[in-house]
């Protein structure tokens, strides 16, 4: 069974490095550390290296906003069939 545990700290400009304290809870033992972060929506697309994810930060980025309770299943799943389309050009 995992687990999960999500906390903010700050990237050190001279080390490049973060470090976290994890509460008493968590085990000792492996586990799995994704990172997230705001980019520049030009910029960051431009620094990711491989172009079909490249493609999928453009698509996630165009996005619409919707205020009034999200995307239907009808349009969730459209929006990902063309988002694979894509990937076979």
């Amino acid at each position: 069974m995992q687990a999960y545990y999500e906390t903010e700290t700050e990237i050190s400009a001279n080390t490049r490095q973060v470090t976290v304290d994890l509460p008493d809870n968590v085990p000792p033992g492996k586990i799995r550390i994704t990172v997230a972060y705001e980019v520049d929506n030009k910029a960051g697309e431009e620094s990711i290296p491989d172009e079909k994810d490249r493609g999928m930060a453009e698509f996630l980025a165009n996005l619409p906003l919707n205020t009034e309770g999200g995307l239907s299943i009808e349009e969730i799943r459209a929006r990902v069939d063309e988002e694979r389309r894509a990937w076979d050009d």
